[in-house]
């Protein structure tokens, strides 16, 4: 759908509003409308409310994943304020437990029925586009440790690849938050961005897993053809980020062109001396084959 621009005066420019949408929300002359700046498009809505400030529930479950996942959906929705219903002193446990992964969430109240939680950080102190350079940036490091420490034949560094996955899933609620929160981008952008990020998550926890599974015996020992996929992995990881940080889709296609030709024999490596790791990183080359199609699609939206 579009229209036309009409320019009134020295500097006014307006548009018509599309008559269906008009009278479905009952807009009527002189009524006053909320827009919203997001980038290069304008949100126009009948209503002044984005989100809401505050919001009550009650936890109905004792499992540790319901609690987190409850918490963090109400945290990337946007609420600024949570109060919580609980029955036993263990669903509390497990409240403290969650927010620890929940940029700037606080227990400011806590009686032995409900806890309140506020965000005491403002979305306006945090830039979206330097998050996700930080997402990049991490991941990268992580893959950096995991080579040395193959290297090496020890994971020596399996603590701080553990606490920078860590950092990477604060930052990652972060994200999601801020998109809800600000309005970056329409309902359909945004499913790519949520996809983008959710794939960037993934690789940090493939990594993770990876050291994980080293753990059990507290050696590396990857074959030559092993250590070519780690290695191949991490540059086509680095490819991806350049494509990113630099808006270069060149550098995007230049990932797939590798990927095809490295697909043709990569499947061999699991019958080596360490398949689980392998398969990590297998996993691992499948998400980047999605992250490039998703920067794609995000940098051609960009252009528009």
């Amino acid at each position: 759908m579009k229209r036309r621009v009409v320019k009134h005066g020295a500097s006014t420019l307006t548009i018509s509003l599309p008559s269906k949408w008009a009278r479905a929300n009952k807009i009527e002359n002189g009524n006053s409308l909320n827009i919203e700046v997001a980038k290069e498009r304008l949100i126009i809505s009948s209503s002044d409310e984005r989100h809401f400030d505050d919001v009550e529930t009650t936890l109905t479950g004792k499992e540790e994943w319901y609690v987190k996942r409850i918490l963090r959906h109400l945290y990337t929705s946007g609420y600024d304020e949570i109060k919580i219903n609980y029955h036993t002193p263990e669903q509390l446990s497990l409240i403290r437990k969650a927010i620890i992964k929940l940029t700037g969430m606080e227990i400011v109240e806590s009686k032995p029925e409900y806890c309140l939680i506020k965000c005491v950080i403002s979305s306006d102190d945090s830039d979206y586009s330097q998050l996700v350079d930080r997402l990049f940036w991490l991941i990268h490091s992580q893959f950096e440790y995991f080579q040395e420490d193959c290297k090496k034949g020890k994971p020596s560094m399996a603590n701080e690849v553990k606490e920078i996955h860590m950092t990477v899933l604060k930052l990652n609620n972060l994200c999601r938050r801020m998109i809800n929160k600000k309005s970056l981008y329409d309902s359909t952008i945004s499913k790519y961005v949520y996809w983008f990020l959710t794939g960037l998550l993934n690789v940090s926890s493939f990594i993770l897993y990876s050291y994980e599974d080293i753990s059990k015996t507290n050696k590396i020992n990857l074959s030559e053809r092993e250590f070519e996929l780690v290695k191949n992995t991490s540059d086509f990881y680095y490819k991806l980020l350049l494509a990113y940080k630099n808006l270069n889709i060149e550098k995007t296609r230049e990932f797939f062109e590798e990927r095809e030709s490295l697909f043709d024999d990569i499947l061999e490596v699991l019958r080596d001396k360490n398949p689980v790791i392998s398969h990590y990183f297998l996993d691992i080359l499948k998400e980047l084959s999605s992250i490039g199609n998703l920067i794609i699609a995000l940098k051609v939206n960009e252009k528009k």
